[in-house]
């Protein structure tokens, strides 16, 4: 049996279709599957600790760590995607611009394991930023809301599915989409031998009504394309020195094969 764990970064209303998606796997596979959805970062990280992740679908600042210090093997990824981060605060905030943030400004973050090196694609200087971390993109905003940092920085995909009342009392200060990074399905090694199996499952979801039906869903329509353990050193290089990024506070921009491409402004509620 494989453990399949779902990144805890997706809307409430896609937690049906993940099922959907699971039961279709396990048709086209062959393969017995135990979808797992882990309810923030550090259920996902003991899950993986304990070797209950035979399948991850993972965010993509959990991946490059995964490939490259777990040695987690590129199966599928989405086609068409990219990641997006953004920069967000109370929609009463004075600042209208990222650079408008002190410099050491308290900054929440999710706990994927390399968000905060990609932080200075949008904000100028993270050398003195005080770090906060919170399980789940809902528990950023929960504690922005009570006044216990200046800043969050989300994925854009987790702020829009946020409810409409949410949304509203935040606004998005900066926003950078990384070229060739995002989510992707990743195979333990110790399950290496079932990666042809499981991967041509994944490309083949699209090929059924009820599979086009789930990826729509799920907001992947375009279905899935093949990556293979030729991948894994792309995939790590997403982020080359993440783990010493942080450690060091985050200063600089880091090397990444991801090219951020970043928009500035207030948008209350709204991505630009």
């Amino acid at each position: 049996m494989f453990d399949f764990i779902i990144a805890p970064d997706f809307p409430p209303d896609h937690f049906s279709a993940w099922h959907m998606l699971n039961t279709q796997l396990q048709r086209l596979s062959g393969c017995l599957i135990h979808l797992q959805t882990p309810s923030g970062c550090r259920e996902q990280e003991e899950l993986v600790a304990e070797g209950k992740a035979a399948l991850v679908y993972a965010n993509p600042f959990d991946a490059p760590a995964l490939v490259r210090d777990n040695g987690y093997i590129p199966l599928a990824k989405p086609k068409g995607q990219a990641a997006q981060l953004a920069a967000v605060v109370p929609a009463a905030s004075a600042a209208e611009t990222a650079a408008a943030l002190p410099a050491d400004a308290r900054i929440l973050t999710t706990g994927n394991r390399c968000i905060r090196a990609f932080a200075a694609a949008l904000l100028p200087d993270t050398a003195a930023v005080q770090w906060q971390e919170a399980d789940t993109a809902s528990a950023c905003v929960r504690r922005l809301a009570a006044g216990e940092a200046d800043a969050a920085l989300l994925l854009l995909s987790a702020f829009s599915g946020l409810n409409a009342a949410t949304k509203g009392s935040l606004k998005i200060l900066a926003q950078s989409s990384f070229t060739g990074l995002g989510h992707i399905v990743l195979l333990h090694p110790a399950f290496a031998e079932q990666a042809d199996v499981l991967r041509e499952a994944f490309l083949q979801l699209g090929a059924s009504p009820a599979g086009k039906m789930t990826l729509e869903d799920l907001g992947l329509a375009e279905g899935f394309e093949a990556l293979s353990a030729d991948d894994a050193a792309t995939v790590a290089a997403w982020l080359p020195a993440a783990s010493e990024t942080e450690a060091g506070g985050g200063q600089g921009q880091p090397e990444t094969a991801a090219e951020p491409e970043t928009a500035e402004g207030g948008n209350h509620g709204q991505p630009a």
